[in-house]
C-alpha cells in the first residue's frame, strides 16, 4: 500500500486464487453465449485466436484460474472509480 494508511477494515496480503470447479447456471449460460458468439466469428474469419480475442473472455469457464483482491473502497472518489484505491 506504499505509503497510504489504513482507517477502515481492509484485509491486507490475503489476497486468495483458486481453479474454477463449479459454475452456477447463470454463469454456464454466459459461458456458452460467449463460447458460440467466438465460434461464430472463428467460422466468418477462420481465425479462432483472433475470434476469442475479439469476443473475450467474458464468462468462467470449469478450470479457469482465478484470483481475487479483498480489499474495499468508497467507490466515489475519483481514484476508485479508475480502479486506482490503493494510491487515494
Amino acid at each position: 500500500m506504499g505509503l497510504v494508511s489504513c482507517s477502515g477494515a481492509m484485509c491486507l496480503g490475503h489476497e486468495s486464487s483458486g481453479i474454477v470447479v463449479q459454475l452456477g447456471q447463470n454463469v454456464a449460460a454466459q459461458a456458452a453465449k460467449s463460447d458460440a458468439r467466438a465460434e461464430e466469428l472463428a467460422k466468418s474469419t477462420g481465425d479462432r485466436a483472433k475470434a476469442q480475442n475479439v469476443v473475450g473472455n467474458s464468462a468462467l469457464h470449469l478450470g479457469d484460474r482465478v484470483t481475487l483482491e479483498p480489499g474495499t473502497t468508497c467507490r466515489m472518489c475519483t481514484d476508485c472509480r479508475n480502479g486506482r484505491y490503493q494510491v487515494s
